[in-house]
């Protein structure tokens, strides 16, 4: 019987009905949790209803695409409250699992693909990130979208896909800013696979085009910024020095840290200019690594073992339940992965662009702080290179 769905052609659309069943399920019968980062989403996204869709210029700290994602369902958050404005989630949550499928098809076989839809259908965190109006489900389906067209040019060379993923791309990094210079990275990466198989003219074309579609959809919040501020500001302002104090200060003992944990904003809080205040905060950072080495050191440390934890650190979710469903979801597929990545050497070039992205991730959690919600943009690649391995058993028990 097994068998017999991981060959059939509709299995996939099996999947994607009850997937999408689950996540409403879970919406409706599940109490949400009541984050400041859901809150504040659908106040943006009342705002900017009210403002008919124009980003207002007293917001300096956001990125902005997910807040006009969730503006699109104000009107369901008004009749429904916050599950009003998760419901989206749960149909693009729905849609990802038809992505990771995809690109798993691309990079293994259908078996895989249908392994690895099975899997993100029922993984526990991109579930509960489903029901909750958050940045993560939006911005893993754009994500990964960029990621699905960037393997389609490795595979056939056609130009068009190139385009595509620095297009998807460009609205993953208006969705969360880290990825900014990390598309720079790994277009470099695409047009160096491109040049040595298509020639270096090819490869010179592919990634100029793709280069002035990305920097054309950059641009519409570059010159928004410049309007509001009077100089350029690659991403905003505000926010990314008060991330890297937090995660770089004396207090930080635990490698996570924001909204008053492991760290002491109080004597920041007289500097109202956003630009001082975040430069400010900057400079305190780069002192104590500086005056700290061996304690800096000691916190990357520590910060790379809580990103990649079996384990849920938070205390909100510290029950028992809860740590074992992580264990037996996430820490079964980081087991998996690892071992994928030997046993699937010769894909190492296709799968480059998700791979360089997993550790220029790290690299920036690294930097500023480490924590659950921020891993979880891999997990799709890992479940994706897990699957592998579960279809290699699964052949070798049933044959092909």
């Amino acid at each position: 019987m097994i068998k017999n769905l991981l060959q059939n052609e509709k299995t996939i659309i099996y999947i994607l009905l009850i997937s999408f069943l689950i996540k409403v399920l879970l919406l409706v019968s599940f109490t949400q949790f009541d984050f400041p980062d859901g809150r504040a989403y659908m106040r943006g996204a009342k705002l900017l209803f009210e403002n008919n869709f124009i980003w207002p210029n007293n917001i300096n700290n956001e990125a902005p695409l997910t807040y006009y994602y969730y503006a699109l369902a104000y009107k369901l958050g008004l009749i429904y409250g916050i599950k009003g404005f998760a419901f989206f989630n749960t149909i693009l949550a729905t849609f990802t699992v038809y992505i990771i499928y995809k690109i798993s098809e691309l990079v293994f076989s259908r078996k895989e693909a249908i392994i690895a839809a099975f899997i993100v259908m029922v993984y526990p965190y991109f579930n509960f990130y489903a029901i909750h109006p958050f940045s993560e489900t939006f911005f893993i389906s754009i994500l990964y979208i960029a990621f699905l067209f960037a393997l389609k040019f490795i595979v056939d060379g056609k130009s068009r896909n190139i385009y595509l993923f620095a297009f998807f791309f460009a609205f993953s990094v208006l969705s969360k800013f880290s990825g900014l210079p990390m598309f720079f990275i790994i277009l470099l990466l695409l047009g160096y696979i491109s040049m040595k198989r298509f020639g270096f003219s090819f490869a010179i074309k592919s990634i100029l085009i793709s280069l002035v579609i990305f920097l054309s959809i950059m641009s519409i919040w570059w010159i928004r910024n410049y309007k509001v501020y009077g100089y350029f500001v690659a991403t905003s302002i505000g926010e990314s020095g008060k991330v890297f104090y937090t995660g770089n200060n004396p207090m930080n003992k635990s490698g996570g840290g924001i909204g008053g944990i492991d760290v002491d904003l109080t004597q920041f809080n007289n500097i109202k200019d956003f630009a001082k205040r975040d430069e400010a905060l900057k400079k305190a950072a780069l002192k104590w690594i500086k005056e700290n080495p061996t304690d800096w050191i000691k916190l990357e440390f520590q910060k790379l073992k809580r990103f990649y934890s079996i384990f849920i650190v938070t205390s909100y979710f510290n029950n028992w339940y809860y740590q074992f469903l992580s264990v037996i979801s996430y820490g079964v597929i980081l087991i998996l992965f690892v071992f994928s990545l030997y046993f699937n050497r010769e894909k190492l070039i296709l799968i480059s662009p998700m791979l360089i992205y997993m550790f220029l991730l790290t690299a920036v959690h690294l930097v500023y702080i480490a924590s659950l919600r921020y891993r979880l943009p891999l997990e799709p690649f890992m479940i994706i290179m897990a699957s592998s391995i579960i279809g290699k058993i699964f052949r070798k028990y049933n044959g092909n």
